[in-house]
């Protein structure tokens, strides 16, 4: 039978004396979107000071999520919605259009973390995840970003991004959207290859 010392690891906790423990978290499992993760992700929008910005409340969250979901399970190949789940809690998401930007490459639609659980990996872990999908199918992933998110402008200049380019008042009147792009590499790296998607 396990010792209680061993059994805490097991869960996370981490013994420090014989009369105190530290919490350790499990990494986060990144996995698909579900259902019923929409309501704790709803709520992650609404409570975040970027969508605040945009006007997006719970409702609105819910069921522009609620739309990715149901378009990722009909069109595998073409949206996937992912989350991460930490302790038996969804601590973040991200949502993928495989060929969202020009029609030719992947975007980053949303991506979000629970306040509580920034600069601990989360989102370098989505991001990551979302990454490794889109590079499968081409070279180059991009994204906005508010012109006013120095956290996240700061976070995707980090993970390789490189800002292109800024759509003014583009979703909203008064904020600007930068574009990222983060490439390994051009569409056609062969300049005798056809130019155009087929």
């Amino acid at each position: 039978m396990r010792s209680h010392r061993a059994q805490l690891v097991r869960r996370g906790i981490r013994t420090v004396a014989s009369n105190t423990v530290q919490i350790r978290a499990r990494t986060p499992e990144i996995r698909p979107m579900t259902p019923a993760d929409i309501p704790a992700i709803a709520r992650l929008m609404a409570g975040s000071t970027t969508w605040e910005r945009y006007g997006i409340d719970a409702t609105q969250a819910a069921s522009t999520l609620a739309g990715f979901v149901e378009k990722s399970s009909h069109d595998p190949d073409d949206y996937t919605c992912l989350v991460a789940e930490q302790d038996l809690q969804v601590v973040g998401f991200v949502v993928l259009l495989f060929y969202g930007c020009f029609g030719m490459s992947g975007y980053i639609k949303l991506i979000g973390t629970r306040e509580d659980r920034r600069r601990m990996g989360v989102g370098r872990l989505l991001l990551g995840a979302a990454e490794a999908l889109a590079f499968a199918r081409g070279p180059n992933v991009f994204l906005l970003v508010s012109h006013f998110n120095d956290p996240a402008i700061r976070f995707y200049e980090r993970m390789g991004y490189r800002r292109i380019g800024v759509i003014e008042d583009y979703v909203v009147p008064g904020i600007d959207e930068f574009l990222y792009r983060k490439s390994v590499g051009p569409i056609h790296p062969d300049s005798g290859r056809e130019l155009l998607p087929v």
